[in-house]
């Protein structure tokens, strides 16, 4: 069989398996065949579809861990959707995975690059806030600490959430004290009863504060738990929302630490005791290994402790 008429094969498997229910399931199947047989296809609109399958398809990939197969389905979806697409979100979105894939597989001017194209070409609020997520993470990545710090302060005050440039010592007392004295009398129960966040600004607010927290804490820790105050400040006010537990985690055990020292700490045990029962009960993959990840910035002589207070079972054996 010669390459064209093998192509035409590969075209008809593409678009029985993208006409059927199952194209959600055997995605990367579906996208490997149009790929393989783009030679053979002129429709615009097919064309069209098979770059935002591809886009998807990206996502998929990045998921089960292969980045370089991701950035290839993204090189084509940029190929195919980027001469044809006005739509501004898309572009954007196209450019944020772009970015994305590139920062996962070390390219690190390539994916600086992607990440301004994103943010230059979205108009969607949400969709700039994911961008400066990614950013901050990826300066923090590569040790660029002040700068992520800085993107985040940025992105918040897109939010109209402003963040001190760096620690303020008054400006963490308000914040200590408020929360002091809101977490009074406490239980497990009343901080489990909180709502989820429903307004967007807010769960947008509270993402970026938690994805400042790791570079804070290498700028200066008193920094990172400046942040954590402030995210648990707004949850207690608007609702809990996944990315809270690295605030929680913070908050609860710098302040369980200092306050033996302060012999006053009910408060910071129920925040703690909350954190374990939430990620015990949810069972959910992400906050454990956040909690994971926090876990391993408590210096070694105050670790054995707050596994004690947290529970060692969930966080040495359940966690691994």
């Amino acid at each position: 069989m010669d390459k064209p008429s093998l192509q035409q094969v590969h075209l008809s498997i593409a678009q029985c398996l993208a006409d059927s229910d199952a194209v959600e399931a055997r995605l990367l199947e579906c996208v490997y065949h149009f790929n393989v047989a783009l030679e053979q296809i002129t429709d615009i609109q097919l064309l069209d579809q098979i770059g935002r399958l591809n886009l998807l398809a990206t996502g998929v990939a990045k998921n089960n861990g292969d980045f370089h197969l991701a950035l290839g389905y993204i090189i084509l979806a940029m190929k195919l959707l980027l001469p044809q697409q006005t739509d501004p979100q898309l572009r954007a979105e196209v450019f944020k995975e772009r970015a994305e894939c590139e920062h996962l597989c070390g390219q690190q001017s390539t994916a600086s690059s992607y990440y301004q194209q994103a943010l230059q070409a979205s108009t969607d609020e949400r969709q700039r806030t994911r961008i400066y997520e990614l950013l901050i993470k990826f300066h923090t990545d590569y040790g660029e600490f002040q700068q992520a710090f800085e993107t985040g302060r940025k992105a918040l005050c897109y939010l109209d959430f402003r963040v001190p440039a760096g620690f303020n010592p008054v400006n963490f007392a308000a914040d200590y004290l408020h929360l002091k004295r809101k977490l009074r009398g406490s239980t497990i129960e009343t901080l489990l009863a909180l709502p989820e966040a429903s307004d967007a600004r807010i769960r947008d607010q509270i993402l970026l504060l938690s994805a400042m927290q790791k570079a804070a804490y290498q700028i200066r820790p008193e920094l990172c738990v400046a942040l954590a105050a402030k995210q648990v400040r707004l949850c207690l006010r608007y609702g809990n929302t996944r990315e809270a537990v690295v605030g929680y985690m913070v908050f609860g055990v710098i302040f369980w630490v200092a306050s033996v020292v302060l012999l006053c700490w009910g408060v910071s045990m129920v925040v703690c005791r909350w954190l374990c029962w939430n990620v015990t009960t949810t069972r959910c993959r992400v906050l454990k290994c956040r909690l994971c990840m926090v876990t391993l910035h408590i210096p070694g002589c105050i670790r054995p402790v707050i596994l004690n207070v947290t529970g060692s079972v969930l966080l040495n054996k359940d966690l691994k």
